[in-house]
């Protein structure tokens, strides 16, 4: 199981603990290792770079990060520098970012599609320059956005947890023969409650992100997905957590005791996908997820 897991760190304004986590999971022998962008985390940049210079022959790279915070350029030069100053099996995984950042900075879901494919054109065209073989995967779940990921990118990664929204998904995907991985935070603990209590504030997150594309294809509804952005905005998190029912926690992470969360790895891992993505919480909590995950994939 461990050769088709990956593991993904917020990372932390301590890199050297998101290090630490990242050495954790290696010497487990998970050697996928991503670094999600998180606004208001630390700096991907760092972690990334304190990685490879402690850890090798590793599959790094990004999941994922956006040209709303980073332009294409900073970004081009940056993969290309870890390239050449590494030389290890490093990929880009780069979206448009979510409906927070789209507020934030008065654009719509159309403008920041388009700056997503002017952006790969613009990275792909540095890399040529620059002779780097560095994979662009891009982050998509809604219907426009996965019917082209493979077109314009050498792979896709998919942010989804349940089995019947993931295969709806590669469905979409034209070219599967191109790497497909799906992503899905995660919360294994000993008691179910405690999982789906911690589940939750990711869960939040993830409903409001939804786009009405994603809406739509998967079923969701958007009331309570607008609901919930405007509790968000509103800075009332704790009624937005409310809002959600347990089997939309479960249905939107990876979550539950030991033998549940192991069943539905396996059961996503059955798919046409080629990595699963386990996605760590941001809070004190990961490094016991962690623990956590590795006691169940040995």
């Amino acid at each position: 199981m461990k050769d088709k897991i990956g593991i993904s760190l917020i990372p932390l304004k301590n890199s050297n603990l998101t290090l630490k986590y990242a050495i954790r999971a290696y010497r487990e022998d998970i050697k996928l290792i991503t670094i999600s962008d998180y606004h208001k985390a630390g700096s991907f940049y760092l972690s990334m770079i304190k990685i490879l210079e402690k850890v090798k022959n590793v599959n790094i790279g990004t999941a994922v990060t956006n040209t709303l915070i980073h332009s294409p350029w900073e970004l081009a030069n940056f993969f290309v520098s870890l390239k050449k100053t590494y030389n290890e099996n490093i990929f880009l995984g780069i979206g448009t970012g979510d409906w927070y950042l789209f507020k934030m900075f008065n654009i719509d879901s159309k403008t920041a599609i388009d700056n997503l494919i002017r952006g790969i054109e613009i990275i792909k065209r540095i890399f040529e320059k620059e002779k780097v073989n560095i994979p662009i995967f891009m982050g998509a779940q809604g219907e426009y956005m996965l019917k082209i990921s493979t077109r314009i990118c050498d792979g896709v990664i998919i942010n989804l947890a349940n089995e019947e929204d993931l295969k709806k998904a590669i469905e979409l995907i034209k070219d599967k023969s191109k790497t497909i991985f799906a992503i899905s935070q995660t919360y294994v603990y000993e008691d179910e409650e405690k999982a789906i209590r911690e589940a939750r504030k990711s869960a939040t997150i993830i409903y409001a992100g939804m786009s009405d594309s994603s809406i739509k294809l998967y079923g969701y509804d958007a009331e309570i997905r607008d609901k919930l952005r405007d509790l968000i905005l509103e800075n009332k998190i704790k009624e937005a957590r409310e809002l959600l029912k347990d089997k939309d926690v479960k249905r939107l992470t990876i979550c539950g005791n030991y033998k549940e969360v192991k069943e539905k790895i396996n059961r996503l891992l059955e798919l046409k996908i080629d990595k699963l993505i386990l996605g760590l919480p941001m809070n004190k909590e990961q490094k016991r997820v962690l623990e956590n995950i590795i006691k169940i994939l040995k």
